[in-house]
């Protein structure tokens, strides 16, 4: 975007970026005030480089920095020494190992896997730095690689690249003016009458930065103070050669490193002393000036560095330094584009030494890309102060994060200083949310906003990083919200784009944003803003204002005065000529927000006509007096409204809201942002931070972009490198609001996979919920998938389990308003705006459960009894669970011979199940790929029997398909192969149609050519996955299951290894009997009595003969299974006593006299006896009938037993009795679930723990199709959950009953 540019600033950021320019072709002049580089606040600088960071972000730039350094070092010597560095952790301070255990953990997101940050012991840094007293010390930050750099060979060396690269430095060239002319031109003149033009300008004027931004009318939040650092007399056996790690004293708040022979000590002290006389900056006559030493100050910093490393106060004081730097309030960078385009900022950079290079490389994208290659908008764009240019605030702000330097930075900590300086601190709105109870925070914009309210006058300690005493405050709130109603305010920004008559605005944000821009006045759309490189900037609601081009944008309150700049120069860029209004309202309007189902009535009672508002729409009105815009959105997820207003009105419209009788009748109570992250996350909402500046085809927003249209770097999408994550995370009890944003999410390996964006505690869930990304590796496929085993986080040291869902766990609610009641039925009470959810809606949703069988064991309830007679929840889990699980469809033995054929339907999808000629099963959608029609329909072959068939014709256009799916013939079709027609027996050729004396000749000419690019390859049946173990055939018919049949079966496949070797020979099997049941119930309710034993002395007596209760010992494991086993096996005189046939071959040991018991969801039962296997698989037919296939199958060598025919009889006749036993008790059951009265009932801990991990196994799949959730208390789910329960002096996984 720019090829000529002048820098101004001869530091170590001008040098940089004069480099970065240069090295890209740019023309670039650098212009110096003084004689020689460095003369501000470069040549005094202790040097300091470091590969650690605070954030996330900082360390990449850190990372960035040293790998830029070392390149550079290698090349010329720079005075780099890398020393590595520790971060002293003191004795008796919890949260400060707690916190140093954090940024290990965050660490690992950019270290190079060579040089991890380590928490280390007192042995390890005594070893590494010999000189510490690490008697008062816990532990250590070691970071490999950090250390110092001499800052005047650095810049010195960067200029003289910049020069070879082209660029041209000019000394004494004191700049006087920065004159913006038409065309994007500058004229830079010095006090020496010499002019410099350019198309862009950078100011790298470091300590003079504010001058040029108050002669531009740029605001410029910061100032510069002295800071101290003092270097020590040569201490003896210090080798200048070899190095000693740098060190930071956090306690004492100081940095420490080698200096020589000898030590240099950086203290952060208390007293700050700023410059606030020099508003522009130090006099022009200061270069290489340095202040009075005054010593005093660091009396407490200097006092912990000598008990640190005693030496130092047995040595004398070389040399004192105390110069000038700038600071901001947050101690954080300018760099990046300004409201004058062309002109950047690139100062104010406390850090200089370190950041520099990186920056640079940043900022260089953003000058001749438009955009930059990574997003630090929060961290170092000079917008993110732009409303708060008060000097008191600003002041007041350095202030504490100079002193504060080395706190303890907490999670949920929002530091007071300078906020009463704020713009609207004393307005009348916040005032009344302190008096309500607000404890309120405040952002980088300006706004102050409530946390979450308290009784009236009570503190509460936000100092914490578990525990959070504030946490029952904001789950109170979020509860309230979700059960009645809740009023807050909303700290969004408002943007106008506007256009008048012309069309330009619409144009413009078409390009720019990724969704239909709304057509009418009052709709609304969600869309985001792209770059030309498809990075996703920002999220928007666009509404538009009027019949004219006027559009009203809701977004990120912190990045309101960026997202208007990035606007304008897409506005520039795109549409030069246009007229487009873009103006921040930010600070004129204010939104209040009443949220909850019972939203509808309490807004309709304040507005009446504002109850019928449908969602996404926005209408203007006269609210209890006072001029709105009233929006039917909500970013908590629940129903609601946002009542957009003048500032000036807002605490009147709050008050009236708060004091209005139908507020009091339903409870409307505040609530606020905490509650707000909580209800937002459990829907899956994203904010600016979860966005992390990914492409627009990673951050899951599919549904609210649309494709057809050309936007901004819709092109660059395709190849994407990670993809968006939903994770619940089980925590420790405390740290439910405590997995911080960019934790590592780690797989069962310990290789990182993926990260955290933002999280909350779930109160509907009841646990942790995390919105972040999953990694892509090199092959492009996620590095975890949906449901994996075993992925965790750490989070100050301790590891949690994590699941990665699908789908967010809550659905969105009140996005359909309820049809007015005719005045005749309207009740005194309005109903509240959506009804309760039907249980066929209900039961999809995680809060259904948290009630009932989400709880332990101990304290849960079974199931609702209306999911298992309920007709339109029955029709919900033929998608959730038949089409989504493993489904048992029969045996190899119902394939025995090729060419076979079977029909069945599958949860909603019809199915045809072939054996080919080449011995192949296959499963394929029975449907003719032509027009639809069943490719194998009831006058073919009966729904659920087998037949014979060479090929599949479908009986309406006689397309024939092969045995294994391909599309053999498709009659008076034309292939792009060769042009020949396509013939079936009975398909009339083209020859034979034109013969036909009564054909329409129009018929007969369009029989030549009746498909152009058609292609039979291209129309075969749709296949279905299909899977055997042993002779059982399973299909997955959605296709989406993320495990394989072996993952799926778990423990089952193992402990049936040795079986499994018989049965997957055909020729050694025997089908003894196959019988088909009808049984009156829910086939929830057969699985469920088939898993316990509860039930076995009183209804199976004979089977207690041969399998004893009390040997009945669970066996379980991961899978979607429930898994029991008897053993020994006694002879008690029954059909099926192991001693009446022989065992199988391939069986040996313990499995000689054990009889597995084995369910698999949703509808395998399996009794494994030594010698034979008896299954049976379900059927659903309606909601209460079920229809079962049972199929007892032996080892060939037992029909040579004595009487085998009539033991065989025996045998089957007894498993008919235990199964008929079954489904009279169950057909009992389903009538006397329908009681009204009956709500659901308890489990038996020692018999029925596979009844509640079987119906977590159902709400499971239910709500997300994420296998994982059974509560603590069953036995494991899946690897790496570890949620055994042992009975009490049994230490193995199997649990004894």
């Amino acid at each position: 975007m720019h090829n000529k540019v002048i820098v101004i600033g001869g530091g170590i950021a001008g040098a940089s970026i004069t480099r970065a320019l240069a090295k890209r072709g740019v023309q670039v002049t650098l212009l110096e005030r003084s004689k020689q580089l460095c003369s501000g606040a470069t040549w005094h600088a202790a040097g300091l480089v470091t590969r650690f960071g605070g954030s996330p972000k900082l360390k990449k730039l850190h990372v960035q920095s040293l790998a830029m350094l070392r390149e550079i070092h290698d090349a010329e010597d720079v005075g780099l020494h890398l020393t590595g560095s520790i971060r002293i952790v003191h004795k008796n301070d919890p949260d400060r190992l707690l916190e140093a255990k954090h940024h290990v953990e965050l660490a690992r997101l950019y270290d190079e896997a060579d040089l991890p940050t380590r928490l280390i012991g007192t042995d390890e840094i005594k070893a590494l730095h010999p000189l510490i007293d690490t008697g008062d010390v816990e532990a250590g930050v070691y970071t490999p690689m950090d250390g110092d750099i001499d800052p005047t060979l650095l810049t010195t060396h960067v200029a003289k690249l910049a020069k070879q690269d082209g660029a041209e430095i000019v000394f004494g060239a004191d700049v006087k003016d920065i004159d913006r002319r038409g065309q994007g031109e500058f004229v830079v003149t010095t006090h020496n009458g010499h002019a410099y033009t350019a198309d862009g300008v950078v100011n790298a004027t470091g300590l003079w930065s504010q001058e040029f931004s108050q002669q531009l009318g740029l605001p410029h939040p910061a100032m510069v103070l002295e800071h101290h650092y003092i270097i020590t007399e040569p201490v003896a056996g210090l080798d200048a050669r070899n190095r000693l790690p740098v060190l930071r004293d956090l306690r004492g708040s100081s940095y420490i490193r080698q200096e020589r022979t000898g030590f240099l000590i950086g203290p952060y002290e208390d007293t700050v002393a700023i410059k606030r006389q020099w508003p522009a900056g130090p006099p022009k006559d200061w270069e290489w000036g340095l202040f009075d030493d005054n010593l005093y100050r660091l009396e407490q910093n200097l006092g912990s560095a000598f008990e640190l490393i005693p030496v130092l106060a047995e040595v004398g004081t070389a040399s004192v330094v105390n110069g000038p730097t700038i600071w901001t309030g947050d101690s954080l960078p300018r760099c990046g584009r300004t409201p004058i385009p062309g002109y950047y900022d690139f100062n104010t950079l406390t850090y200089g030494i370190a950041h520099s290079l990186p920056l640079s490389e940043y900022l260089a994208h953003i000058m001749l890309e438009g955009e930059q290659a990574w997003d630090l908008s929060a961290e170092a764009d000079p917008l993110r102060y732009w409303s708060l240019t008060d000097k008191d605030y600003t002041h007041d702000k350095i202030f504490e994060s100079y002193s504060h330097n080395n706190r303890i930075v907490y999670p949920f900590e929002h530091r007071p200083a300078g906020r009463e300086h704020l713009p609207g601190y004393n307005a009348a709105l916040p005032d009344i949310l302190r008096k309500a109870g607000g404890v309120m925070g405040f952002s980088m914009a300006g706004g102050e906003f409530p946390l979450f309210y308290t009784p009236k006058g009570e503190e509460v300690e936000m100092k914490s990083f578990h525990s959070h005493a504030w946490a029952r405050y904001a789950e109170a709130e979020a509860a309230h919200v979700r059960s009645s109603v809740g009023l807050s305010h909303a700290n969004f920004s408002k943007i106008r784009v506007s256009s008048g008559a012309s069309d330009a605005a619409t144009r413009l944000l078409d390009i720019a944003t990724t969704n239909t821009l709304p057509k009418v006045p009052g709709a609304c759309v969600l869309s985001y803003c792209t770059t030309p490189k498809g990075k996703v900037l920002a999220e928007f609601t666009i509404t538009r204002e009027s019949n004219a081009h006027d559009y009203y944008l809701i977004g990120s309150r912190d990045y309101a005065a960026h997202d208007v700049e990035w606007l304008k120069q897409q506005a520039r860029v795109l549409l030069p000529e246009a007229d487009i209004r873009i103006t921040d309202e930010s600070a004129n309007i204010e939104i209040l927000h009443v949220a909850g189902p019972k939203a509808g009535a309490l807004v309709g009672a304040l507005h009446e006509p504002l109850a019928q508002l449908r969602f996404l729409k926005s209408t203007k009105a006269t609210v209890l007096g006072v001029e709105a815009t009233v929006f039917r959105v909500s970013f908590t997820g629940e129903a609601g409204y946002e009542f957009h207003v003048a500032a000036g009105d807002a605490a009147a419209l709050y008050e009236k809201i708060a004091a209005h009788p139908k507020a009091a009748e339903l409870d409307c109570k505040p609530f606020g942002s905490h509650a707000l992250n909580s209800l937002r996350l459990e829907k899956g909402f994203l904010t600016r931070g979860d966005i992390d500046y990914a492409a627009w085809d990673e951050v899951g927003i599919e549904r609210f972009v649309d494709i057809s249209k050309d936007f901004l770097g819709k092109a660059a999408g395709g190849d994407p490198t990670r993809r968006r994550g939903i994770f619940l995370v089980h925590t420790a009890a405390g740290f439910e609001w405590s997995i911080p944003s960019d934790c590592p999410v780690k797989n069962a390996a310990g290789d990182i996979v993926g990260f955290t964006t933002s999280s909350a505690f779930g109160g509907e869930v009841g646990k942790a919920v995390a919105l972040g990304y999953i990694k892509y590796g090199s092959d492009g496929a996620p590095l975890a998938a949906v449901g994996e085993d075993g992925l965790t986080v750490e989070v100050y040291g301790q590891h949690f389990p994590v699941e990665s869902v699908a789908a967010p766990p809550v659905p969105v609610r009140g996005l359909k308003k309820k049809k007015k009641k005719s005045p005749a039925t309207v009740t005194a009470s309005p109903a509240a705006d959506a009804p309760p959810a039907k249980s066929s809606t209900a039961c999809q949703t995680e809060g259904f459960y948290t009630e009932n069988v989400r709880k332990e064991l101990e304290t849960a309830y079974t199931l609702p009894p209306e999911l298992y007679f309920d007709k339109d929840v029955f029709e919900v889990e033929k998608k959730k669970v038949w089409e989504a699980a493993w489904v048992l469809i029969g045996t190899t033995l119902d394939w025995r011979e090729e060419g076979t054929v079977k029909t069945m339907t599958v949860g909603t999808q019809p199915l045809v199940i072939t054996k080919a000629k080449d011995g192949k099963i296959r499963a394929f959608k029975n449907v003719c790929r032509h027009r639809g029609n069943m490719v194998c329909d009831k006058k073919q072959q009966p729904l659920g029997e087998c037949g014979k068939h060479n090929t599949l014709v479908c009986r309406y256009h006689r397309w024939c398909y092969a045995l294994d799916g391909r599309l053999l013939a498709a009659p008076l079709f034309t292939s792009e192969e060769g042009g020949k027609r396509n013939r079936v027996a009975k398909g009339p050729t083209e020859d034979e149609v034109a013969q036909d004396k009564n054909a329409d000749p129009e018929v007969v000419s369009k029989a030549k050519i009746i498909a152009k690019n058609f292609d039979k390859n291209d129309f075969g049946l749709i296949p279905v996955r299909l899977e055997t173990f042993g002779h059982l055939v399973f299909v997955n018919v959605d296709g989406e299951n993320p495990a394989t049949l072996r993952e799926y079966l778990g423990c089952i496949a193992d402990q049936l290894s040795e079986h499994e070797a018989t049965w997957s020979d055909l020729d050694n099997m025997v089908s003894v009997a196959k019988v088909e049941y009808t049984s009156k119930a829910n086939w929830k309710l057969l699985c469920e009595n088939y898993q316990e034993y509860y039930h076995l002395p009183s209804v199976h007596p004979a089977l207690c003969e041969v399998s004893v209760v009390n040997d009945h010992k669970r066996c379980q494991g991961a899978g979607a299974n429930i898994a029991f086993k008897t053993h020994p096996l006694t002879n008690g005189g029954t059909p099926i006593d192991p001693e009446v046939f022989p065992a199988l071959p391939t069986l040996t040991g313990e499995n000689l006299e054990t009889a597995y018991h084995h369910y698999v969801f949703p509808n395998m039962f399996v009794f494994n006896y030594p010698h034979s296997m008896f299954v049976i698989r379900l059927e659903i037919d309606e909601v209460g009938v079920t229809r079962e296939y049972a199929e007892l199958v032996m080892h060939k060598s037992a029909t040579e037993v004595e009487g085998f025919e009539e033991k065989a009889k025996k045998m089957c006749d007894f498993y008919d009795m235990i199964n008929l036993e079954d489904i009279d008790i169950c057909e009992n059951v389903q009538v006397g679930i329908q009681a009204k009265e009956y709500k659901g009932g308890r489990f038996s801990f020692r018999f029925e723990e596979t009844v509640h991990r079987f119906q977590n196994l159902y709400a499971d799949y239910m709500t997300r199709y994420v296998p994982g959730l059974v509560p603590p208390g069953d036995e494991t789910m899946r690897p790496g959950t570890a949620r055994l329960r042992p009975a009490a002096g049994n230490p193995t996984s199997v649990l004894h009953i």
